[in-house]
């Protein structure tokens, strides 16, 4: 009788474990993703960081990136490793974590003549970039904060301009044109 009574709890057991409602478990940690939800991870190692960031999001993941790292529009950083690796599979929404590097120094080519350096303060880093290359002007920010998980389209949109470091109203002339630092916090 215990016999029959322990096949039966066992049968039970195994029948539950074994049943359709019983949730599934991927093999490397968490629930598992219906494979046609989950989108692979692209390579962007190598690349700099703006080209994979806009990569990673454009397939709808988010970015983010865990330690402070100094952006200059003549080197900007490049990607040295990826979380998960390329080529993992991945449900859309999920973060991928990038480690950046200092990237390879650029001729920057600045149109020569006279330029008012813009009032940028309060702008996003991205808005305060582009007036200061439409105005010949280049710039850098010395120390960009770590990004939690991000799913705003640009990476500079991330972050707001608090100071800058040429005078709002300076004129600038000739082809030595000074690099304009920007200091910048998250924007939200």
């Amino acid at each position: 009788m215990r016999a029959l009574l322990a096949l039966a709890t066992v049968a039970t057991l195994v029948a539950a474990g074994c049943s359709d409602d019983a949730p599934k478990r991927s093999a490397t940690h968490g629930p598992a993703t219906n494979a046609a939800d989950a989108a692979a991870v692209p390579p962007v190692r190598h690349m700099a960081v703006q080209e994979a960031y806009r990569k990673l999001r454009a397939l709808g993941f988010q970015v983010a990136i865990p330690r402070a790292f100094s952006y200059r529009l003549v080197s900007p950083p490049l990607v040295t490793a990826q979380m998960p690796e390329a080529g993992s599979n991945a449900p859309p929404g999920s973060t991928v974590t990038l480690t950046l590097r200092r990237g390879p120094t650029a001729r920057l080519a600045l149109t020569t003549g006279r330029a008012t350096v813009p009032d940028v303060i309060d702008m996003t880093a991205t808005q305060a970039a582009a007036l200061l290359m439409s105005r010949g002007l280049a710039f850098h920010i010395a120390k960009v904060p770590p990004l939690e998980a991000s799913d705003e389209d640009e990476l500079l949109d991330n972050y707001r301009v608090i100071a800058q470091t040429v005078e709002p109203g300076t004129v600038v002339a000739g082809t030595r044109r000074p690099n304009v630092g920007l200091y910048v916090e998250p924007a939200r």
